[in-house]
């Protein structure tokens, strides 16, 4: 016999409670670590008064543009990505409630929200989780149903077993007139959908094969008459937003950019197992057990007749292959590695894995009627005991690791003293006036690499094009830009030494004439090969030390400039 319990809890309260959640982790890390890491990060806030970087996507930096608009704190951009981010986490929750059932949902949700990958990169400015959060409540808006197909294991909100499942059927249901119950919302998708192919290229291929499956429902429900007419609809639908950007810049990415790659060499290949494997470190150890659970499950359970998970699949085993193509290979070796945020989407899959083995553990815990009930009611106490045990050392493990996770970021990119550099500047700067950074610059070779491809694919318009580009961002030395995203004051109070030409004659006028109060140095500037030795020593000579901070070798002297 099988006993049901019904949940005190509705839909809609744990939707608020996966999104309030979200909000507060997100939160408390970014007050527990308010230095801006990350590499793409500094370009969107360096330039947040653009909407056009290169070949990136705008949906992001077009968000960037309208907070920067309101204010130029970078904390509000982080409280931005936080929010992003717990909505994320809400759109995967009814994303896995339509695919799976509320309470497999509720518990891939838990992993979602405590995930220290995503964590770290939701909390500045990237642009994979904004994907993430269009990405599933388009595909949610495509595959909700209006009532729950027989082939998920059902939402009963509370049940404490189902003795037997594998008499289910794994039919989609059927209406009187015979169709499927499914009720897609095309419009909904095709915006979200479309939004999410403004944000990541990745999107993109989600998004093609997502239309597949609405063309499939549409010509299944409309005779063959109909099929040019639903053809039609499907592309408009799910391919506005690449065909728009590809008509505005007449090819994939804008000249100077390059965004495809023929398959040079089949190492490239190797790329497909690095990701792989990179989806399952970021998952942790305690999901990547449970989700071997989860496949025998999985299996068990037949869901891969489910037509929603095989068009999510299907997607996912397109986006791996496409990942070959990528122009955008990473040190050490560009051929076999792409970066590791390429995970985002695949990092997914774990989560439902792992949710769907632990639930169904949980679900086979009660007994028969017949059976006796002091060693059931022992087993029982054990698998509530085991499953609230997992539930525990997955959230900690996400807490601890998300907190490890940044402090490296912040060791492995000497930010520790770029942000006590900007602390300082900050507070210590007068209204009206300005600072001077005197930063080692990038090296030359640090685009050299992307100019010889821009050239490549090209030719010499594209690179001439490509060197008008870089020089409008207005990138500047690293450790110059962080100062400049961790304080409030922005390019235009923080100068880049770097950049300026300045005689020596000129060197006391030229500091007179830009109010410039505060200057900060870096050990290893390289004055005399930049040229700008003669304002250093007027800074050296005249200045009074404020302060000198240190980490790992490198100093930055503080000094108040004085004319």
């Amino acid at each position: 016999m099988t006993r049901l319990r019904a949940s005190s809890l509705p839909c809609w309260f744990e939707l608020l409670a996966v999104l309030l959640v979200g909000v507060l982790v997100r939160i408390a890390f970014v007050h527990v670590h308010p230095a801006i890491y990350g590499g793409d990060t500094l370009a969107r806030m360096m330039n947040a008064d653009r909407i056009l970087l290169a070949y990136q996507l705008p949906l992001l930096q077009l968000l960037i543009y309208l907070v920067n608009l309101v204010s130029s704190d970078p904390l509000l951009i982080r409280y931005l990505m936080s929010m992003i981010g717990a909505l994320a986490g809400a759109a995967f929750y009814l994303l896995s409630d339509t695919l799976l059932d509320r309470p497999t949902a509720k518990l891939a949700s838990l992993f979602f929200i405590f995930n220290p990958f995503l964590l770290v990169h939701s909390i500045v400015p990237y642009q994979e989780i904004v994907m993430l959060l269009f990405l599933c409540l388009g595909l949610y808006c495509l595959l909700r149903r209006t009532s729950v197909p027989p082939w998920t294991r059902g939402d009963f909100r509370g049940v404490h077993e189902i003795e037997r499942q594998e008499n289910l059927p794994v039919t989609p249901p059927l209406s009187k007139e015979g169709k499927r119950c499914f009720q897609p919302n095309g419009a909904w998708a095709s915006i979200f959908l479309g939004l999410a192919c403004l944000t990541r290229y990745e999107a993109w291929v989600i998004t093609a094969a997502a239309g597949l499956y609405y063309a499939r429902l549409q010509l299944s429900a409309y005779p063959s008459p109909g099929y040019l007419r639903s053809l039609a609809k499907t592309m408009a639908l799910f391919g506005w937003a690449p065909l728009l950007w590809i008509l505005l810049h007449r090819g994939v990415s804008p000249q100077g950019t390059y965004v495809l790659e023929e398959l040079a060499t089949w190492s490239r290949l190797w790329r497909i197992p690095y990701v792989t494997t990179m989806a399952l470190v970021h998952a942790g150890p305690v999901v990547c057990v449970l989700a071997i659970l989860g496949l025998l499950s999985f299996r068990r359970q037949s869901l891969f007749k489910n037509p929603g998970i095989q068009m999510v699949l299907s997607a996912t085993v397109l986006l791996m292959l496409s990942l070959v193509f990528s122009a955008h290979g990473v040190e050490p070796d560009p051929q076999r590695y792409v970066t590791d945020r390429e995970a985002h989407w695949f990092v997914l899959f774990p989560f439902w894995a792992a949710a769907l083995g632990l639930t169904d553990l949980k679900r086979r815990r009660i007994p028969r009627t017949e059976a006796s009930h002091s060693r059931p009611e022992a087993g029982l106490s054990m698998r509530i005991g085991i499953y609230y045990l997992t539930v525990f050392l997955a959230v900690l493990w996400g807490v601890v690791q998300t907190d490890r996770y940044i402090k490296r970021l912040l060791i492995d990119q000497n930010l520790t003293l770029d942000y006590a550099v900007a602390q300082h500047l900050g507070k210590n700067l007068p209204r009206g006036s300005k600072a001077l950074v005197f930063a080692k610059p990038l090296p030359s070779e640090a685009t050299q690499l992307y100019f010889d491809k821009v050239y490549s694919q090209g030719g010499a318009d594209a690179l001439e094009t490509a060197r008008q580009q870089l020089a409008e961002l207005n990138f500047g030395p690293l450790d110059y830009c962080r100062i400049v995203v961790n304080t409030r004051r922005g390019r235009s109070q923080i100068l880049d030494a770097s950049r300026l030409i300045v005689a020596d004659s000129d060197a006391e006028r030229f500091l007179a004439q830009n109010h410039v109060r505060l200057a900060a140095v870096f050990s290893n500037y390289p004055a005399d090969e930049i040229n700008t030795h003669h304002l250093l020593d007027y800074v050296k000579q005249r200045g009074k030390p404020q302060v000198t901070l240190e980490d790992r070798g490198l100093q930055v002297s503080i000094v108040e400039v004085r004319f």
